[in-house]
């Protein structure tokens, strides 16, 4: 599989990251993203089977919780 390398502070805003990297790039745990998520906190995009986050929304709970 390859890799593509992601650089969160040049993505634009409406661009969608995984679960995974989600949680790398809060260095909080998939159990917390979820719960973020279930509390609106931060809103899921669902892609078929997949399960993204904008990175927009993802700037926004990372600056709230500076």
């Amino acid at each position: 599989m390859k890799t593509q390398s992601f650089n969160f502070d040049t993505a634009p805003a409406s661009a969608l990251v995984t679960i995974a990297q989600a949680t790398a790039l809060m260095s909080r745990s998939r159990a917390s993203v979820y719960r973020h998520n279930k509390s609106g906190e931060l809103p899921f995009v669902k892609l078929g089977k997949s399960t993204r986050i904008r990175v927009g929304d993802l700037r926004r709970l990372i600056g709230a919780a500076q």
